[in-house]
């Protein structure tokens, strides 16, 4: 079972927030009020979820045991309800916020994601968005030279090291 440091956040708080906006908007949180949002291509808050269906998996790995290859990255699904003013979400990237009790001043950004599917439902009443965060596309990386050079002169390194590392050699590869 995964810990959460603040999950006490949401215990606490009789109403969160949500807002899903593409990854290039700029989003400020007011005291007292709902965020400023600026360059949005479009706003999803929770009053265009189906409420019913959120769907958030946080997970390094889904097998029982960690083996090389097999690493995983978040996924979010969630139903939207069919709104001609909303684009067609399929391959945007897009950033996650909460916020508590309708006070933007607790704004935080949960991630970023790339929407893989965005697909209707039979009757076209809702709309199933399927996202992964950015982890899911390092399969896309040789990554043989990083991982090499980490191991060149130890043979443990703990997960937290070879995260922020692989993420800096990705940053001064130009890659990400």
């Amino acid at each position: 079972m995964v810990e959460y440091d603040y999950s006490d956040l949401f215990e606490e708080h009789e109403s969160v927030s949500l807002i899903i906006v593409n990854s290039s908007a700029t989003v400020t949180g007011v005291e007292d009020d709902s965020p400023e949002i600026e360059n949005a291509d479009f706003v999803l808050t929770e009053d265009n979820l189906d409420q019913e269906s959120l769907d958030l998996r946080e997970c390094l790995n889904s097998d029982n045991n960690l083996k090389f290859g097999s690493m995983e990255a978040s996924c979010m699904q969630f139903d939207i309800f069919n709104d001609q003013s909303i684009p067609t979400l399929k391959d945007i990237e897009v950033s996650i916020y909460l916020y508590f009790e309708g006070d933007s001043s607790t704004l935080f950004q949960v991630g970023v994601y790339l929407v893989q599917a965005d697909e209707y439902s039979d009757d076209r009443s809702t709309r199933h968005i399927t996202m992964y965060d950015l982890n899911f596309f390092l399969r896309d990386y040789d990554i043989t030279k990083w991982y090499n050079n980490v191991f060149k002169t130890t043979a443990y390194r703990t997960i937290k090291y070879l995260r922020d590392d692989l993420f800096d050699w990705l940053v001064e590869e130009n890659l990400i």
